[in-house]
């Protein structure tokens, strides 16, 4: 696989790092996630698939999932402790299944003895509001009736809260028998000093699985993001996600951005970090090919699908991590937020309750944190 296209995302650099995370009730709870799953390849832990998922309150320590595996999955009760935020999914739980003839159940697998284990996939709150079941997961399936084969889910799976929406029009076909698409769905941003990455992007096939894309911005709020591989096609092709230029009255792509230079694919655009918004240049998902060990998109430049316009609003407040300014002194700030628990902007810190502290400096790099005034 290509080293360039497909990396390793750091599973303990997601999310918002505060000071002390409070676990949220169960009311709290409802919303849109995110959820990551990584799996290992040749020793490496790379993020394999992301899908958003719906979690509702379902009685005073139980929580819906809608989503959790693919589109049309089961919906599923579980266990959820508000006291320490750990979210348990009984062994054995169906996430697919009905009038499909296919099954397939959640269990947690053990790799000394090469089976399943009887015990709850529990997700743990972590220090930066995101949830992680660090043992692997497998999906044991198999045709109703018949035998279940084990099938991995992950090796670490991770669930986030959604801070972003995207939006997108893409065009797919050619000629009289194209199609439009006008789409959006829960994303998550995150940003670490001059870096931002969106998960969930895109939705790259029909089973609701979304892509990510890694960039940087500079302090004039232009942004550079890096090809991404998304997939791969029946035919052995892969599928890359990358900047192209375009035919305006067609609706197609011509060429990739940069074309035989050294930013060849780049996809540029604009950021907002006061505002949240995020609008990318157009890009396409590529046809393309296996090369010494590098995924290169074939010279001919066919395509699967062009993406004429994303737009991703994202909440400033969620995307920070305490790690975005450097503690050499030298940043001068150009203003302080503070917020409740409930993310509603307040005049100064309330006394017995927690409140978020957001500093913003004059490079309108943000620094986030929880504190507590007694």
């Amino acid at each position: 696989m290509s080293k360039h296209l497909l990396s390793c995302v750091c599973l303990a650099s997601v999310g918002m790092a505060v000071a002390q995370t409070m676990p949220p009730s169960v009311e709290e709870m409802a919303g849109d996630y995110v959820i990551m799953n990584y799996k290992e390849y040749e020793g490496q832990k790379l993020l394999a698939d992301m899908k958003d998922m719906r979690i509702d309150a379902a009685g005073h320590d139980a929580l819906k999932f809608s989503g959790f595996y693919m589109t049309d999955s089961e919906d599923f009760a579980v266990a959820y402790d508000p006291q320490s935020g750990k979210i348990a999914i009984p062994s054995g739980t169906q996430v697919l299944g009905g009038d499909s003839g296919f099954e397939q159940y959640l269990y947690l697998w053990n790799e000394d003895k090469d089976e399943v284990m009887n015990s709850d996939i529990e997700y743990l709150l972590q220090e930066d509001g995101t949830w992680k079941a660090a043992p692997p997961i497998v999906l044991m399936s198999g045709v109703e009736g018949g035998q279940l084969s084990p099938y991995y889910f992950s090796n670490e799976s991770v669930i986030c809260r959604a801070n972003a929406e995207t939006a997108n029009v893409s065009y797919v076909g050619w000629g009289a028998e194209q199609e439009v698409y006008i789409e959006s769905r829960p994303s998550y941003v995150r940003i670490e000093k001059n870096k931002i990455t969106v998960y969930n992007l895109l939705q790259k096939d029909q089973y609701g699985y979304g892509c990510y894309m890694e960039g940087t911005y500079t302090d004039d709020g232009r942004v550079l993001f890096k090809p991404v591989l998304v997939g791969q096609s029946n035919d052995g092709t892969y599928k890359v996600l990358a900047g192209c230029l375009y035919d305006e009255q067609e609706n197609r792509p011509t060429d990739i951005t940069d074309a035989g230079g050294r930013s060849e694919g780049v996809v540029r655009g604009t950021i907002d970090l006061d505002a949240g918004v995020l609008e990318l240049e157009p890009m396409a998902i590529w046809t393309a090919s296996l090369h010494d060990s590098l995924v290169i998109i074939d010279s001919d430049r066919r395509y699967y699908e062009f993406v004429k316009s994303v737009k991703v609003t994202f909440e400033p407040l969620s995307t920070s991590s305490v790690e975005n300014i450097e503690s050499d002194g030298a940043k001068e700030v150009l203003r302080v937020e503070y917020f409740n628990s409930a993310g509603q902007r307040i005049s100064a810190p309330c006394a017995g309750s927690f409140t978020i502290k957001r500093t913003i400096y004059k490079n309108h790099l943000p620094e986030t944190e929880k504190i507590y005034i007694r």
